[in-house]
């Protein structure tokens, strides 16, 4: 007989445990005193008392990184639609406010910012040069695609989507839940730990291709689904798309997905072109195309609306 798959995920409103949350190697993040200059040091506040003194490759900071203070020079408060409330900073980057204070996440590094009125609200940096959700946010604010209280699918596997769950995280709140796929034992053991802090966090560790294999730990449809596998080809990133909004995906909800030219002989305008004609194929309809230069080069998102074919 056929093992089953493993799933590590956590019904809502079970009790989240008490595992410590560890970073993982090699993400750096925006101010990352390793790769600041010492007058840029000054300028956003890491001073003597800090973290700073940690390089980003070093067993301690990759063991366990200590909060850093991050002061960033705040350019825009921005309070997009749906009560979504983000920073963004001179550094380029988008900063969320911090679902858990007191505890930073995969960088390490927060900033502390007083509201009108008066009270200290922690920020947690997003980098917008690595996030393509964090990109298209920052290139088009009045299109934010979560929200307080949303239920996220979220497909990608890696470092990066690690950090990007982190900031779903804290803008769904505590009324939210993001599901996050994952098929590396490593993440998903790193997402485990967020998870224990984190009681909107769910991690499954299961193959994307295969949605049916995780109907047990997603009992409610989702707001969103995000497909962020930007690597592999538009083809099998539609299949997978498609499969995951036909089963878990509310009529009416939204989906994402990140794109990007991938070799010489593949035009970003190319694959942008026969992303659509494929989504159009599988009934799902665009309603904006973010170019996400000079951010991230050579890349998109698609952002669109699923209708159940079997509804209308």
């Amino acid at each position: 007989m056929e093992a089953a798959p493993l799933q590590i995920s956590r019904m809502e409103g079970q009790s989240s445990g008490s595992v410590e949350e560890k970073t993982p190697k090699g993400i750096p993040g925006p101010g990352d005193s390793e790769s600041m200059p010492a007058s840029k040091k000054a300028k956003t506040g890491m001073e003597a008392g800090t973290n700073s003194n940690l390089a980003a490759g070093s067993a301690d900071a990759t063991n366990y990184r200590k909060r850093t203070i991050w002061n960033p020079k705040v350019v825009e408060h921005l309070r997009v639609c749906q009560g979504v409330s983000l920073l963004r900073c001179e550094e380029g980057g988008l900063c969320t406010r911090n679902m858990i204070p007191g505890k930073a996440t995969y960088n390490g590094y927060i900033t502390y910012v007083q509201e009108e009125d008066g009270t200290v609200v922690e920020y947690r940096p997003w980098n917008t040069f690595r996030s393509p959700l964090a990109a298209a946010i920052a290139r088009a604010p009045e299109d934010i695609f979560v929200a307080p209280g949303f239920r996220v699918l979220y497909l990608g596997d890696g470092e990066g989507a690690i950090a990007t769950v982190s900031h779903i995280s804290d803008i769904i709140g505590t009324r939210g839940v993001v599901y996050e796929v994952e098929s590396c034992l490593q993440n998903v053991a790193v997402l485990v730990n967020m998870a224990a802090r984190r009681a909107n966090v769910t991690p499954i560790l299961e193959d994307a291709r295969q949605p049916e294999n995780y109907q047990a730990a997603i009992l409610r449809k989702v707001d969103v689904v995000y497909c962020d596998m930007s690597y592999i080809s538009e083809d099998e990133q539609v299949a997978i798309l498609s499969k995951n909004v036909s089963l878990y995906l509310k009529d009416g909800g939204f989906f994402l997905l990140t794109y990007e030219a991938g070799d010489r002989n593949s035009s970003l305008y190319e694959r942008r072109k026969r992303l659509h004609t494929a989504l159009d194929a599988e009934k799902l309809f665009v309603i904006k195309d973010i170019c996400l230069e000079p951010l991230i080069l050579n890349a998109g998102l698609l952002f669109g609306v699923y209708r159940n074919a079997s509804l209308i």
